[in-house]
């Protein structure tokens, strides 16, 4: 059984040796998702929308809800709520083709750097050099990479829609495809899969609890997040609000991104230096 407490000492040991070098990585990462976030609420008109609501929307109530009287209300509840679906749906821009076409492109990219920084967190798990470059390696094999988060999200999906406990088990199963596709790009899509699912029997229910074991500090970070993002809407910051997680995850981010790598590391038979050692098999359930 792996020892989650030593793997988390173990974290906590990398960002203290890495310094200003680590947490200037992190704040790249976090920085450029946000932006990245900031830019495809822009183009989808996201951020518009959220903006003329808090902006707008108790004032329009208001004024709808004075026309009716409450026995009015009551009797034409259908009617009064079409008309506060349309004020509501008035608020959403007209958005291009042109733009969705690149909120969508922003999006892949994305999904490819979060892989990269999986990889970066492994490279420190490992002490091997690493900067901020090595969160771009996925784009050396992107279609292939990106292949493989398609048929992931998709084989999970699936699994939440029959019965939700699927779509856990098979996000459990292949948890560790994108690790083994960075350390061998030439391996194939599904042969990453299965080797994901081979690494994870028996330890499933480990690497469950060991996710689970960081709830707490995602919902303080969600707290810390909402409380300074509600600060920029107050302030007519909206478009501020995507870089609000930024600070409370300077920390957090790389704290649970290098638990996870180690699982992985371990599981797969490395030593810290990435030298591969005999794993007993364990095929417990």
């Amino acid at each position: 059984m792996i020892n989650r407490h030593e793997l988390k000492l173990d974290s906590k040991r990398i960002m203290k040796e890495g310094k200003w070098k680590l947490l200037r990585c992190v704040f790249f990462f976090l920085a450029l998702t946000a932006i990245i976030g900031m830019l495809t609420g822009q183009l989808t008109g996201i951020t518009a929308f959220t903006n003329r609501i808090s902006n707008d929307w108790e004032e329009d109530l208001n004024e709808l809800s004075s026309r009716y009287t409450e026995e009015e209300m009551l009797e034409n509840a259908d009617e009064y709520l079409e008309e506060a679906v349309d004020i509501l749906a008035g608020y959403f821009p007209k958005v291009s083709t042109a733009a969705v076409f690149i909120a969508a492109l922003l999006s892949v990219m994305s999904n490819i750097f979060s892989a990269g920084f999986d990889w970066w967190c492994l490279l420190n798990v490992r002490r091997k050099e690493n900067d901020q470059r090595n969160m771009f390696d996925g784009f050396g094999f992107a279609f292939k990479l990106l292949f493989l988060l398609l048929i992931t999200n998709f084989i999970v999906t699936m699994g939440l829609f029959f019965f939700i406990i699927p779509g856990f088990y098979f996000s459990l199963c292949f948890s560790q495809a994108t690790y083994i596709m960075f350390e061998d790009p030439s391996k194939g899509v599904f042969r990453c899969l299965a080797e994901s699912n081979r690494m994870m029997k028996g330890r499933k229910a480990e690497y469950l609890v060991l996710l689970l074991s960081f709830i707490g500090w995602v919902y303080i970070g969600q707290l810390v997040s909402t409380l300074i993002s509600t600060l920029f809407i107050g302030l007519g910051l909206v478009s501020l609000t995507a870089i609000s997680s930024i600070f409370f995850n300077l920390w957090l981010t790389p704290y649970m991104g290098l638990t996870r790598a180690g699982f992985y590391n371990k599981i797969s038979g490395c030593t810290a230096s990435g030298e591969v050692q005999p794993v007993q098999e364990d095929n417990t359930l």
